[in-house]
């Protein structure tokens, strides 16, 4: 899910992906020509260094081509995804998470972010939310992008989608998910933290 909106809310220390596209890109620093490389692995696209920054940062399907072309251990991207996931585990749980804004729904694609009192947490910011925003009826969020959005319906009801660093290893391609999960909540995530909040 992205936002366009000029408040952003950060997890800090946070990246998905981080240590599996660090060793991505440290291994295609080697590799002398790899815009070329690239060119010749999607002849269709006309910017290389774009589909290789997207490569690196896991933002599109990886062909195995590539990472044989970098000399990429396979298994080695295995270890490091799972400590990715363990890393998005522990800063998607945190509680100490003060949100600066939250995105309002306006009407269907117009959005509008509406700022946060000063350094308030995120069971406060729901709080408030629900007290302020709702009561307009409009839908809120609070977007942590590549980590999760709390959705904050007018009624009150309270839904996290999480956006774990998933990869699915396929026969030609490593494929990172690209959505976030509503049915696949986590294991930190199985009690409900805001119920409380409910009208």
């Amino acid at each position: 899910m992205s936002y366009s909106t000029q408040c952003r809310n950060e997890v800090h220390g946070y990246k998905r992906f981080r240590r599996t596209s660090m060793y991505i890109e440290e291994k295609a620093q080697l590799v002398l020509n790899l815009n070329h490389v690239v060119s010749s692995m999607f002849p269709s696209e006309k910017l290389p260094h774009i589909v290789l920054e997207q490569l690196i940062n896991l933002k599109r399907v990886v062909p195995y081509q590539f990472l044989l072309a970098i000399d990429a251990d396979i298994e080695k991207i295995k270890i490091l995804c799972k400590e990715d996931k363990e890393e998005f585990e522990k800063n998607a749980s945190r509680t100490d998470l003060f949100p600066l804004c939250a995105i309002v729904r306006l009407m269907p694609a117009v959005y509008h972010s509406r700022e946060f009192p000063y350094h308030i947490n995120e069971a406060e910011a729901i709080a408030h939310t629900i007290t302020y925003f709702c009561a307009n009826r409009f839908r809120c969020a609070i977007h942590y992008p590549d980590v999760k959005t709390i959705y904050v319906e007018p009624n009150g009801d309270i839904e996290t989608t999480y956006y774990p660093p998933d990869i699915v290893f396929g026969e030609n391609s490593l494929i990172p998910s690209f959505e976030g999960s509503k049915e696949e909540v986590p294991s930190f995530a199985k009690e409900d933290h805001y119920s409380f909040f409910r009208m």
